[in-house]
């Protein structure tokens, strides 16, 4: 039976295990939490690691925020072999000699991978084609055309490099597959390579310092470790409205901004708020309960008006 207080919303922030599926960890949140709502804002493949973030309740509206943020990864390459899959978990299909990895080839496959702006996702990959999973068709045999995506690599930094295994830390835009990108700058090195660790340090403002291992979380705790909606650094400006506003808000309608006092971020003051225009906002209203502010959605202002974009 479903938790009965329905108020309980906000995000698991977790260090994900190797080994296991970020679905698996829904799962095991749902069995901990009594609640069946749950949703992630980007998985990790089974044998990756590392930082997961997981909506509760109406904290799901908001997934969208933290997906199409910018991740970071730390990856581990092996040199010289190809599987189908692009990671360990894969089977070998193709060898290549490693040539000499000197710092020069370093420095120049580097600068080229900070150039690719798209990338083709994997065969063996979540990407829908014709409502169905890539991987699907991939493990009956078949090669599906998969459209490229463009993507932006915004660091990428080799940190330990030998004949046959390269580690390097890289900072990328949403929708990019980290296994392509080792096989792609290991082709700029003149060989081929597969993922063979990999773990996501960040998501956005989020970090994995901030993270909990899954399993210390029981049914008798959970709740401590639900991070509330404004206790996560957005990267986007928070607008704090009023009851009345809010009340407009939750209701859809646009509402204009008498002063730009209310913004909970740091913006010019000296603007005029009718020429204020920002791409997405956080919206809170003050909370009767607590003393707290609560989050009601996601809106975008132009011209010094807001316009709700989801309501929670």
């Amino acid at each position: 039976m479903e938790n009965q207080n329905i108020n309980y919303s906000g995000f698991f922030i977790l260090d994900k295990p190797e080994n296991c599926s970020s679905f698996d960890l829904i799962r095991e949140l749902r069995k901990k939490t009594n609640y069946r709502k749950f949703g992630h804002t980007g998985t990790l493949d089974p044998f990756a690691s590392g930082l997961v973030v997981l909506c509760l309740n109406k904290a799901t509206k908001l997934s969208s925020l933290i997906i199409n943020s910018d991740k970071e990864y730390l990856v581990k390459i092996k040199l010289g072999s190809k599987t189908d899959t692009g990671d360990r978990d894969g089977q070998i299909i193709a060898t290549k000699q490693v040539p000499p990895i000197t710092s020069e080839l370093i420095e120049e496959a580097v600068r080229n991978i900070l150039q690719i702006r798209s990338q083709v996702p994997p065969q063996y990959s979540a990407k829908k084609i014709s409502g169905q999973a890539a991987y699907k068709y991939a493990r009956n045999g078949q090669t599906v055309n998969i459209p490229a995506k463009e993507i932006e690599i915004k660091k990428f930094q080799v940190i330990l490099c030998s004949d046959s295994e390269i580690v390097y830390r890289t900072n990328v835009s949403k929708g990019t597959y980290i296994r392509t990108l080792s096989e792609s700058f290991a082709e700029l090195l003149g060989t081929v390579a597969y993922t063979t660790d990999l773990r996501r340090l960040s998501v956005g403002n989020l970090n994995i310092k901030e993270a909990v291992d899954p399993n210390q979380i029981t049914t008798d705790n959970w709740k401590d470790y639900l991070r509330p909606i404004d206790s996560i650094d957005w990267e986007f400006p928070a607008l704090l409205l009023q009851r009345e506003e809010a009340k407009c808000f939750r209701n859809g309608s646009p509402i204009k901004i008498k002063t730009v006092k209310y913004l909970m971020s740091e913006i010019d003051n000296e603007q005029s708020s009718l020429e204020l225009n920002l791409p997405k906002i956080i919206v809170y209203k003050p909370s009767a309960a607590d003393g707290e502010n609560d989050c009601i959605g996601v809106a975008t202002v132009e011209n010094g008006v807001i316009f709700p974009k989801r309501v929670l």
